[in-house]
């Protein structure tokens, strides 16, 4: 096991000057989503408990790095994984703009060969060591205080 996927509502450029106080107040602003992910917003707001035909300016890519250059250039909010995006963040160039992490069923696993396991492990172990927040989906909720 490597990692779960969970993710975070981000924005970037202008975007991160519109304060964003609760899921509501994204459901008619500018949204990307990865398109074979298109489903994504609605599971977020449902999970937050807000009903929206997402209708809203929706602009979709086919690469999680169009996406995430989309919402560091202000185009957009967008839901992305919180490992794929620990740089920006940490950069300033994202923002998570609002504590509400949604843990999609997608989980990432190290798959090795048998007999390989010894010539692997050096990678192995750097690549853990790369994931630094390794929740099981099952733990997050929704809200919560984790250090998402």
């Amino acid at each position: 096991y490597l990692c779960s996927e969970i993710v975070v509502p981000v924005a970037g450029g202008a975007l991160l000057r519109h304060p964003v106080t609760c899921p509501e107040d994204l459901v008619a602003a500018p949204k990307l989503v990865l398109s074979e992910r298109a489903h994504l917003w609605s599971e977020w707001f449902d999970r937050c408990g807000v009903t929206t035909p997402l209708k809203h300016l929706v602009h979709s890519f086919d690469q999680f790095t169009l996406t995430i250059e989309a919402a560091k250039s202000g185009l957009g909010y967008a839901l992305l994984p919180r490992y794929l995006v620990e740089k920006e963040l940490a950069a300033g160039d994202l923002g998570v703009v609002l504590d509400a992490p949604h843990a999609t069923q997608k989980a990432y696993y190290l798959v090795i060969p048998e007999g390989r396991e010894e010539k692997v492990k050096l990678f192995c172990d750097w690549i853990l060591e790369q994931v630094k927040f390794r929740p099981l989906a099952k733990t997050v909720q929704s809200g919560s205080s984790s250090p998402l």
